[in-house]
This record gives structure tokens, C-alpha cells and sequence, in this order.
């Protein structure tokens, strides 16, 4: 498959994720139950309110599609840099300065 076929597809399963995810609400009732089931954690997690264990629940949806979402952009990156690109210091020689400011702010902010 050619590079931009590769890009193309990649921003059509980004549109996707994004209509499922504004047009889908998982069940708060069948999410918890699941959540509630795991032993290891029941006592852990009935001592915080319904609120925000339900909260807790719909986030996790949220978060399993942010990651994937995360790592397939990673292995796009990686698939789509090509190889005189792939030296060990590339995010210095090639990513924007722009980048580089926003990455230290959130190692900053992350501490």
C-alpha cells in the first residue's frame, strides 16, 4: 500500500472513531458491572460515590480509544518516515521547534 493510501485510511478511521464516539453512549449500568465484577478491586472502588464511579466507567471507554487511536498514530509515524529520516536523532534534526517547546512543557507540567 502507497504512503498517502496509508495517510488517507488513517484519517478515515480517525473520522469514524469520531462520529462513534459523539453518537454512542456505552450503558453506565453494564460498563459498572463489569468494573464491579473484578474481586481485586471491588472494595477499592465501592468506596467512592456512583457518580464517580460511573464517571470512571465512561472515561475508560474514552481512554481505550485514545490509546489505540495514540499507538496507531505512533506506528503510522514511524511506517510513513522514510529511511534517511530514521537516524537515531531525528526528532532533533527534523521536528519542528514548535514540537520540541510543546513536549518540554508537558515534561514540565508532568512533574
Amino acid at each position: 500500500m502507497r504512503k498517502v493510501d496509508e495517510v488517507e485510511l488513517f484519517v478515515l478511521k480517525c473520522a469514524a472513531l469520531k462520529h462513534i464516539v459523539n453518537e454512542t453512549t456505552p450503558s453506565i449500568d453494564r460498563l459498572t458491572s463489569l468494573l464491579e465484577s473484578d474481586a481485586s478491586i471491588r472494595g477499592a472502588v465501592s468506596q467512592f460515590s456512583a457518580e464517580v464511579r460511573d464517571n470512571a466507567v465512561m472515561m475508560a471507554e474514552h481512554y481505550k480509544l485514545f490509546y489505540m487511536l495514540e499507538n496507531d498514530i505512533r506506528r503510522l509515524i514511524d511506517d510513513t518516515i522514510s529511511e534517511d529520516h530514521k537516524s537515531r536523532d531525528w526528532w532533533e534534526l527534523y521536528a519542528p521547534n514548535t514540537a520540541k517547546e510543546e513536549f518540554r512543557n508537558g515534561l514540565q507540567r508532568e512533574q
